[in-house]
């Protein structure tokens, strides 16, 4: 009896452990809305709980939107932030006060004050696959 109860608990252990495996193929869609112009590029990066960056993509616009997708993630916390390069220079403009003058933003689009938000602001958990939208900010 106990080399049958042995085996039981092996098998059972082993196919937890093989679902949890399976889980880790995770995507996720985020959709940017609000694009001012088709004109440049969408500068995007991906980060993990511990603010490390997984992806970064340079993405087209089209129609007013920017759809990018991310496939692989395990269940966890994320992180993004994302700009506009309408002059296609490879940053973020910004003014004399340090004030963006291209578009911006970040997962769960946290209120802007004064300068980034803190990025605990930013983190979302991701359980499974789906979609995020978000809106970007001009000023």
């Amino acid at each position: 009896m106990n080399k049958l109860a042995l085996f039981l608990f092996l098998f059972a252990a082993l196919m937890s452990n093989r679902a949890l495996y399976a889980r880790s193929g995770n995507s996720i869609e985020v959709e940017i809305q609000g694009i001012r112009s088709s004109k440049g590029k969408i500068f995007f990066q991906l980060f993990d709980r511990d603010q490390k960056v997984l992806e970064e993509i340079v993405w087209d616009i089209q129609n007013g939107k920017s759809v990018l997708k991310f496939t692989g993630l395990s269940r966890g916390d994320y992180a993004f932030r994302y700009f506009h390069d309408e002059n296609n220079n490879g940053r973020l403009d910004k003014n004399i006060l340090g004030v963006p003058r291209e578009g911006f933003g970040f997962s769960n689009d946290p209120p802007i004050v004064f300068g980034e938000p803190s990025f605990d602001k930013w983190l979302f958990q991701l359980k499974e696959s789906g979609k995020l939208t978000t809106v970007i900010k001009y000023f």
